[in-house]
């Protein structure tokens, strides 16, 4: 990850591999570039850690968390800034 990174995206998944390849290939995709994203990995009992793992991105930084958490506490923990927004759909 470069020193320039002024934005990190926390994307919180638990149990949504389906859904990750579509997130992720949207936010490789974007002109902005200064950006990292963070995937919380939530505790999922499904192939997400496996498939986070076979992406070679610099921009992406993994973090496994042993037990799912409510949303706002993974994406703190995972936050390397002081101001964390959120965003839930």
């Amino acid at each position: 990850m470069t020193d320039n990174v002024v934005v990190s995206v926390i994307v919180v998944n638990l149990n949504r591999r389906d859904l990750l390849a579509r997130c992720l290939e949207s936010l490789w995709h974007q002109t902005f570039s200064n950006f990292e994203v963070i995937v919380v990995e939530n505790g999922s009992t499904d192939d997400s850690l496996e498939y986070l793992r076979s992406i070679h991105e610099p921009r992406l930084r993994i973090v496994p968390l042993p037990a799912n958490k409510v949303l706002p506490a993974a994406a703190i923990q995972a936050s390397p800034r002081q101001q964390v927004n959120t965003l839930r759909r």
